[in-house]
């Protein structure tokens, strides 16, 4: 495990490098029990691909203890890390998203093609024959970086973002893809776009997805 400050008042562990599905579920799980473990000096933990950032109250640790905030933390971490398993999640969902692939929904739809040396229905196929991890939420309210793609659809992202990417539109990059929930710039290789409402701010869920969740995706 690595670990890093994150200014005074954070603190990153890392588990490893790798996009990977049990690095990633290693870091939701020990999130989850940082999170309810009851520490008083707690604002928020925050997992990534294979990582997990502690947010604690640095005023609340100095008056708990004499130690240093990040050893008091970084210990916490480390304890919790050694009592937890990578066994799954038992609330995580299965959604499935209809999509519309090319043409005016999917502009970057023949790139993609070109790029890969594919017809539309090649890449289009290759892109619903996966179910896709929800690694971590970021970027806009509700985005949900996903993954893996399959390495012959695999596209980078554009040279120069655009100014807009409309909600709904589902991109590409590299071996990841994403929904954009709302209208934003954004740099990632459009190809379809899915009416399926991904943030709704004055529901009790604001957001569709959750890290853990998988998705698949159907043509429409």
């Amino acid at each position: 495990m690595r670990h890093y400050p994150v200014g005074e008042c954070g603190l990153t562990v890392e588990f490893g490098k790798a996009i990977d599905p049990q690095l990633n579920q290693r870091a939701l799980a020990v999130s989850e029990k940082v999170r309810t473990a009851g520490f008083e000096w707690l604002i928020d933990c925050v997992p990534s691909y294979a990582s997990v950032t502690v947010f604690f109250d640095l005023i609340q640790i100095q008056n708990l203890t004499y130690t240093s905030a990040q050893d008091t933390v970084l210990k916490a971490v480390i304890d919790i890390v050694r009592e937890t398993s990578n066994d799954p999640a038992e609330n995580t969902s299965t959604f499935d998203v209809p999509v519309r692939f090319g043409g005016d929904h999917g502009p970057d739809m023949e790139t993609v093609c070109e790029h890969n040396g594919l017809t539309e229905t090649e890449a289009v196929e290759l892109f619903l024959s996966r179910e896709y991890r929800v690694y971590l939420l970021g970027f806009l309210p509700g985005f949900a970086y996903m993954g893996t793609l399959d390495r012959r659809v695999a596209t980078p992202r554009l040279n120069n973002p655009r100014q807009v990417v409309k909600a709904g539109s589902v991109g590409i990059a590299g071996r990841q893809t994403g929904i954009y929930p709302l209208d934003s710039p954004g740099g990632w290789r459009i190809i379809g776009r899915t009416e399926l409402p991904l943030f709704t701010p004055h529901e009790e869920k604001p957001v569709l997805f959750s890290p853990g969740d998988k998705v698949r995706f159907s043509a429409v």
